[in-house]
């Protein structure tokens, strides 16, 4: 009797051993299966990034976005690390770059979302560690593996010189004419275009700046105020930025009412003395 019971004691022992091994094997497998769900449902970083110098002070960051996350992705960021001696320096900056849909659209090629992202006011001759990741609706994915740019030196991004000081004639109670030339230096790039900046030394304190950017090097200011004193500077600018101030041209009075009818008079004796001149020979 002894025997028996032993015996089924050792049996069901055996049971439930057997159970409990089947239910860990079971539940190792399900752990694993959203283990392994997780991790195909995490983000990819994007593909084929590259960087390019843009200009002393900016690099530009260009990628693709990968086929199958087209759908579940919302956004990037960018981070970017100032680099001392080839190691970080500080906290990472982050530029976040939400997806729109022209961004999908305009930026489509060969099928492909492409992006193209500049990261501006960086320090001249300067090293960055850069990685992007994805964001979206399930969280932050995977970032790609970090890689170096740097912005341009100094000399490969000047601005042009000052041009030359203005010189400035009054044609009329309200028109002034302006012409200069070109600084001796264009910078590191072609000059597109020049500032214009005015003051009114017997009544103003600030210089103010004519909006329109001239593209030439003369022009006409009109609207102006009668028998009064204009002092004027220009800065050349390229894509690199503005140079200094000219010199400042001595003041320059628009001519007044009175002025203009005494010019014209004196012209019209003037032409009656050649006609007479003319009829006499």
């Amino acid at each position: 009797m002894a025997s028996r019971n032993c015996t089924r004691t050792r049996t069901s022992f055996l049971l439930h051993f057997v159970l409990f091994a089947i239910c860990c094997l079971a539940t190792r497998s399900t752990a694993a299966r959203r283990s392994s769900a997780r991790r195909a449902d995490r983000l990819s970083p994007p593909l084929d990034i590259q960087l390019e110098s843009v200009n002393c002070s900016a690099f530009s960051v260009r990628w693709k976005m990968p086929r199958r996350h087209v759908s579940t992705i919302t956004g990037y960021k960018i981070f970017y690390t100032e680099l001392k001696n080839g190691r970080p320096l500080g906290t990472a900056s982050v530029k976040d770059v939400p997806l729109s849909v022209d961004m999908l659209t305009t930026g489509q090629f060969d099928g492909q979302a492409n992006f193209d992202v500049d990261i501006g006011n960086l320090k001249v001759n300067t090293k960055y560690r850069v990685s992007v990741g994805a964001y979206g609706w399930a969280g932050e994915g995977r970032p790609s593996m970090p890689r170096d740019v740097g912005t341009a030196s100094h000399d490969t991004c000047m601005p042009p010189s000052p041009p030359t000081e203005p010189i400035v004639v009054a044609i009329s109670d309200t028109e002034l004419a302006l012409s200069w030339q070109q600084g001796e230096s264009e910078g590191s790039a072609p000059i597109r275009h020049f500032l214009v900046a005015y003051i009114r030394p017997e009544m103003d304190t600030e210089w103010t700046y004519i909006r329109e950017p001239i593209e030439s090097n003369s022009m006409v200011m009109k609207g102006l105020i009668p028998e009064t004193e204009y002092q004027f500077v220009v800065r050349a600018v390229n894509v690199h930025g503005a140079s200094p101030p000219s010199h400042v041209n001595n003041p320059v009075r628009t001519l007044g009412s009175r002025v203009l009818q005494v010019t014209q008079t004196d012209f019209e004796v003037h032409l009656g003395l050649v006609a007479s001149h003319l009829q006499c020979k």
